[in-house]
């Protein structure tokens, strides 16, 4: 396992949580590989536990709903195993978090399979591992 890190080149964390119409224009959808929208999905389905009952059965049948309608490809990698693992990940660190002291710092660490820039433009940033 490694831990990663990305910081878009010119960017902060502050400008993802912006409007989307204040957001640098390298965060707009337009000027997004394919895998970072479908990924946005993604993150978003996996936090539907959170809100009501869930299974991995619906968060796949939900994903591909989404990305019929966006016009976006199903990533291979999505299957009932792999969004299974996710979700456990995700339940794993969501209770790390809820017993975090005031002032501590949660780390995330991920196994990257692969990498690809994010942004279309020559503003794609750093990735930092260690």
């Amino acid at each position: 396992m490694r831990s990663m890190a990305f910081y878009p080149k010119d960017m902060t964390f502050s400008d993802f949580e912006l409007p989307k119409n204040k957001r640098p224009t390298a965060l707009f959808p337009k000027n997004l590989l394919q895998e970072a929208l479908v990924t946005e999905h993604l993150v978003n389905l996996l936090q539907m536990p959170y809100l009501q009952p869930t299974s991995v059965d619906l968060i796949l049948e939900n994903l591909t709903k989404i990305l019929i309608e966006k016009q976006l490809e199903f990533p291979n990698g999505a299957t009932r195993e792999t969004i299974n693992t996710m979700l456990q990940g995700l339940k794993n660190y969501m209770q790390q978090w809820v017993h975090l002291e005031s002032g501590e710092k949660l780390l995330l660490q991920f196994e990257v399979l692969a990498h690809r820039a994010i942004v279309k433009n020559k503003s794609v940033g750093t990735i930092m591992l260690n």
